[in-house]
């Protein structure tokens, strides 16, 4: 009678360890035996598949194994194409091949058989044992060789529908199109780990995976994420740069403005890229000096003041304590200002005034250290030492003078009140200047003086020359 190698087999096993009395005897009256093996074999991926069948594919253990007089023979099994007739045909492309190039040291492979790939006794959770030859190539999907493979089958190996295990969307290459799943294998190639594919960008990105630095940027992961490579969705730049303040951030609302985010490191786009209609001439053309010299892109601040480089004898330039470098330097990209009508820009009315003094037209004549540090104008007898005042109290010029046009803007009588003592109440006396002269010494009014006006004196009442006039013309009563 036929056994079925059920539940019931393995119970008694456990119980026994045998099947005797089970399986029919053999001629002599002895009892076939069954291999203690069997306890291993049960639970094999091969024996587990065949007795898992139900119906009218169950199978018994003498379905496969020879039980005769002589017992139970576990090595003699029927062939599996008495079963398997429409797999009896396999497309292995190592089938009694050739293994190796050279002829002198390749080797001739024999053919291979069901077992070759079916591991019957193995106790792994598959039925194929691809790993056995493909180890080493095969990192993912080792137990899943069946969703590409198709031994028995036309083409040999077929395209795989990641997405019936892979729940993913993908957006990559022109046009940032959702991309259908079988061209997963772009990036990553079969067998190996997702981490791979991360190393692929180059394949198609060479030119710009080149240009990535070492020391931040290493891989497109560290900006893009896995499966999104739109740039919409690549990470901000201030996500890790934070501390980089753009200047003047409405118009450089990106940092991509200036910097190629492949080649973060080059140099960044020039301003007259954008800014075409300015061309310094400040800072000089000296190297290193460029419009970064006086706007800092990243620093958060406008433009540097001109104090910042410009000193004068270790003080801030200046001109004036209300006047500042844009009173001057109109525009600021033009470098230096022209000088004539410069200072006539503010000082409209000591220029008006120096058009009528040949000698004052120069401002820096008397105002040293124009245009940004003026210093007081130097006396006036410093060019003028022939008309050093005589007169006592007449020491400053600009008592008389106007400085700019040297006017007389003083009279005498500004300063002399009226009505002057003795003789000079004398009509004929009235004109200072006929005796005075304010850059002579005081007239001593002798003889000579007087009789400049007093030519002839009358001998009646000047019967001998006078020796000093004043002596009896009072000019002002005695203290």
């Amino acid at each position: 009678m036929k056994l079925r190698c059920g539940a019931l087999l393995f119970g008694l096993l456990a119980g026994c360890g045998s099947l005797e009395g089970l399986l029919p005897g053999p001629h002599d009256g002895g009892h076939a035996k069954v291999p203690g093996t069997y306890l291993d074999a049960r639970f094999s991926a091969g024996h587990r598949t065949h007795l898992a069948l139900e119906g009218e594919k169950q199978l018994q253990c003498a379905d496969c194994h020879f039980v005769s007089d002589a017992g139970f023979r576990a090595g003699a099994v029927k062939p599996c194409v008495e079963c398997h007739r429409k797999q009896q045909e396999h497309h292995h492309p190592l089938d009694g091949g050739v293994l190796g190039d050279d002829p002198a040291t390749a080797v001739t492979l024999p053919p291979m058989t069901c077992m070759s790939c079916h591991l019957f006794r193995s106790q792994g959770p598959g039925r194929w044992g691809c790993v056995r030859c493909h180890k080493e190539q095969v990192e993912v999907h080792w137990d899943r060789c069946g969703s590409c493979h198709r031994p028995h089958g036309t083409p040999f190996t077929r395209a795989a529908d990641c997405g019936q295990c892979h729940d993913v969307t993908v957006k990559h290459g022109k046009g940032e199109k959702h991309l259908v799943a079988d061209t997963c294998m772009t990036c990553h190639p079969h067998h190996t780990k997702a981490a791979v594919a991360a190393s692929r960008c180059s394949s198609c990105h060479e030119q710009k995976q080149a240009a990535l630095f070492p020391k931040g940027h290493e891989g497109c992961g560290t900006c893009h994420s896995n499966h999104t490579f739109t740039s919409a969705s690549a990470k901000s730049c201030s996500s890790c740069h934070a501390k980089h303040p753009v200047l003047a951030p409405d118009a450089h609302p990106a940092c991509t403005s200036c910097h190629n985010p492949h080649a973060a490191r080059a140099a960044p786009k020039s301003c007259e890229s954008c800014h075409t209609k300015v061309h310094p001439q400040h800072p000089f053309p000296v190297a290193g000096q460029t419009c970064t010299g006086c706007h800092p892109p990243h620093a958060g601040i406008t433009a540097k003041t001109c104090g910042d480089c410009h000193k004068f004898e270790s003080t801030p330039v200046v001109h004036a304590k209300t006047t500042s470098c844009a009173d001057c330097h109109k525009e600021p990209h033009a470098g230096k200002p022209s000088r004539a009508g410069l200072c006539e820009s503010c000082h409209k009315d000591q220029h008006a005034l120096v058009k009528l003094n040949k000698g004052h037209a120069k401002c820096d004549d008397c105002h040293k250290g124009l245009p940004h540090a003026p210093q007081p104008p130097p006396a006036c007898l410093s060019c003028h030492a022939k008309q050093e005042p005589a007169q006592k109290g007449h020491t400053a010029c600009d008592s008389c003078h106007q400085s700019h046009s040297a006017q007389v803007i003083k009279r005498c009588t500004d300063c002399h009140d009226k009505p002057l003592p003795g003789l000079h109440g004398v009509k004929k006396h009235q004109q200072c200047d006929s005796c005075h002269r304010p850059h002579l010494p005081q007239p001593g009014f002798g003889p000579q003086s007087c009789q400049s006006c007093h030519k002839e004196l009358s001998k009646k009442s000047h019967p001998t020359p006078p020796q000093q006039c004043v002596s009896c013309h009072l000019f002002s009563p005695p203290k």
